[in-house]
């Protein structure tokens, strides 16, 4: 009975993943670390009307999840933390609004923010910024 009981603790223990391993230590000497890169991105611009370069209140901007609109002066400012976009990064801009300050056509801009901050660990990927970013919309006909 007595190695009955040690068979049958001995096979609990290893359903478990306690059989062998040792004191809790990893088997393979790391423990994994899960987690999802991440970095923060401060972007700033102005949106204008391609024709006549005058400032578009009231157009949505999105980014990575993070979205503003433009202010009375066309300028908008975005701060957001996101999914590392690397040489991919790109910005939606949408006329929402309406016609409340003209009808405008959708574009898709291309960025290409700069690494001002390092990352602080295996997951941060640290501050992107990229400023000035002008945004020319053409007006629906």
């Amino acid at each position: 009975m007595n190695r009955l009981a040690r068979m049958l603790l001995g096979l609990l223990g290893t359903i478990l993943g306690m059989g062998a391993a040792g004191c809790g230590a990893p088997v393979y000497g790391v423990a994994p670390v899960y987690g999802a890169p991440s970095a923060e991105y401060k972007l700033s611009g102005k949106v204008v009307d391609a024709t006549t370069k005058v400032a578009i209140p009231g157009i949505s901007l999105a980014f990575q999840g993070g979205t503003t609109t433009s202010g009375a002066d066309g300028t908008w400012l975005m701060d957001t933390s996101a999914f590392p976009c690397g040489n991919t990064c790109t910005l939606s801009v949408r006329d929402t609004d309406g016609t409340v300050n003209g009808s405008y056509t959708d574009l898709e801009v291309a960025l290409a923010p700069t690494q001002t901050t390092p990352g602080s660990g295996p997951f941060n990927e640290g501050l992107f910024e990229q400023k000035d970013i002008q945004v020319a919309l053409v007006a629906k006909p």
